[in-house]
């Protein structure tokens, strides 16, 4: 029963995310390029709007936002150009956030020198910061002493190594999270190292990670399974869902993103299922706030 809920949850997604095009450009694009938006109207009434590529004499370059493709049009059809600067500092930390779900990752990268603090529900902490283009390393903890000194703490450490394949549609990563329990004077590791797979771009993407779960040093046989997937429906908001198969329990959830320039807020519903025919709803709310640790090198 919990297999086939599961099955249908990836169908589901699937549809969610169907035709991984992006309303917006691939984050290859270079960063001058990123900060213009040009407004094409032309002779014929036809008007296009896009990133800026480039601006010569006799013609315009623009990536249009809906096709995901690069226009070239003639000044001689042009009637007026509009230009509209996009704050840097909006689409680095839009960046920054599409390299997770609500808490779980996927396989893309943060860059290095970059990083963000997230807090779900007070309780659960996270700082993750991009040690190199590819290496990402995070800190996670659930700070129960501030309820009395002494309080058992969990605390745990979250490597990922991030591959982009050549297409850039494809990211592979290897990670994991591995802790303690501050406070407890027994033997009480935990952690998990996962495998993950994402198609698709930071607009609009699907993610499947299987992971191993250990408790003591001693290993799960069953693995975790995670599925999730998300889309950038205009320029402030996702929708997100993310979604796990743990042993007997499944766990489904939906949501949205809300980003403004410095900080973005997760809100959703999940369901947790442990029989058939039962479950537990859930509110889900966390907000992101980014940092740069590294100052950006001025262009020659």
């Amino acid at each position: 029963m919990k297999s086939n809920l599961f099955l249908l949850t990836f169908f589901g997604i699937l549809l969610f995310s169907s035709g991984l095009r992006a309303q917006y450009v691939e984050e290859d694009t270079s960063q001058a390029q990123l900060k213009t938006i040009a407004q094409v109207a032309c002779n014929n009434g036809s008007l296009y709007k896009g990133l800026l590529i480039l601006h010569t004499g006799t013609h315009i370059i623009i990536r249009d936002t809906n096709e995901s493709a690069d226009l070239r049009i003639s000044l001689d059809s042009v009637r007026e150009v509009k230009y509209k600067r996009i704050d840097a500092n909006f689409d680095y930390h839009y960046k920054l956030q599409a390299s997770r779900y609500f808490f779980g990752p996927n396989a893309f990268n943060i860059k290095r020198g970059e990083g963000y603090y997230q807090n779900n529900w007070v309780f659960l902490n996270q700082v993750s910061v991009g040690m190199s283009d590819n290496f990402t390393l995070g800190l996670a903890t659930v700070p129960l002493f501030i309820f009395g000194l002494g309080a058992p703490t969990p605390v745990a450490l979250s490597p990922k190594y991030s591959i982009p394949l050549k297409s850039e549609k494809i990211h592979l990563a290897v990670g994991g999270l591995y802790g303690t329990i501050l406070g407890i004077d027994y033997n009480n590791t935990f952690g998990i190292t996962y495998g993950s797979i994402t198609l698709g771009n930071r607009d609009a993407n699907i993610n499947l990670s299987v992971g191993f779960g250990m408790v003591d040093i001693e290993w799960f046989n069953r693995p975790t399974i995670s599925l999730s997937a998300m889309k950038r429906v205009n320029r402030k908001l996702y929708v997100i869902s993310e979604n796990y198969l743990i042993s007997d329990l499944a766990i489904i959830s939906f949501g949205g993103r809300s980003i403004w320039d410095e900080i973005s807020l997760d809100y959703g519903l999940g369901f947790l299922i442990p029989e058939p025919g039962e479950y537990f709803g859930l509110p889900w709310l966390g907000i992101t706030v980014p940092f740069k640790i590294l100052a950006e090198k001025e262009p020659l």
